[in-house]
């Protein structure tokens, strides 16, 4: 859990600096830095929704729980 904790701490940090950035209209290198943010996020979401459906184990499958 601190790992994910960690990851989504460093992806929002990282999507705010270049949403900052875009803000202030700096544009060098905000092409490939904005996809870096796109695809770091989009996989730190999947992979932490993926860990929490196995630590819930069968209850995170089943419609009695948010987790479904």
């Amino acid at each position: 859990l601190a790992d994910l904790a960690t990851e989504i701490a460093l992806c929002r940090a990282f999507l705010y600096d270049v949403a900052d950035r875009l803000d202030a209209g700096d544009e060098t290198g905000l092409s490939r830095d904005s996809s870096t943010a796109k695809i770091r996020c989009t996989e730190a979401a999947k992979q932490t929704a993926l860990e929490a459906v196995q630590l819930m184990g069968g209850y995170g499958y089943t419609r009695e729980y948010g987790m479904e």
